[in-house]
């Protein structure tokens, strides 16, 4: 899968949880905050995926593909690389980020990346605007 700077399809920011049946929907109290998700497995890319995603409003601001596989790519590189080397192939594409080893994030962008074991594991689109229709 060719992954990009937006979320991939089918999911779109400003969409409902109903949008997407397949997936199980959960509320959780933490303190006085309510987190909404929505999680399951999804055919992305000919590949079967766990998928997370979160909601304010009723609207999807949060979107996370959980199951990398090893021909995924993010801009044409390659996520299989270990962390520093993936984000030093983005730098020479003019790509910049910041964030630890393990959870990094590309500037200008909502876009963050999860590592596990020296390897990226999840990517997760951030809506640019919490309320997006």
């Amino acid at each position: 899968m060719k992954f990009e700077i937006t979320p991939p399809e089918p999911f779109k920011f400003g969409a409902r949880f109903s949008d997407y049946p397949a997936l199980e929907q959960s509320v959780r109290n933490i303190g006085d905050q309510v987190i909404k998700s929505a999680n399951g497995c999804v055919s992305i890319g000919e590949v079967e995926r766990h998928v997370s995603l979160g909601e304010t409003d009723g609207r999807i601001d949060d979107i996370s593909i959980n199951t990398l596989a090893p021909e995924d790519t993010f801009v044409g590189v390659s996520l299989s690389l270990r962390p520093i080397k993936f984000r030093n192939e983005l730098q020479k594409l003019g790509i910049s980020t910041t964030g630890a080893p393990w959870d990094f994030k590309l500037n200008d962008s909502n876009l963050s990346f999860w590592a596990e074991e020296g390897e990226i594991a999840a990517l997760t689109w951030g809506s640019p605007s919490p309320s997006t229709p």
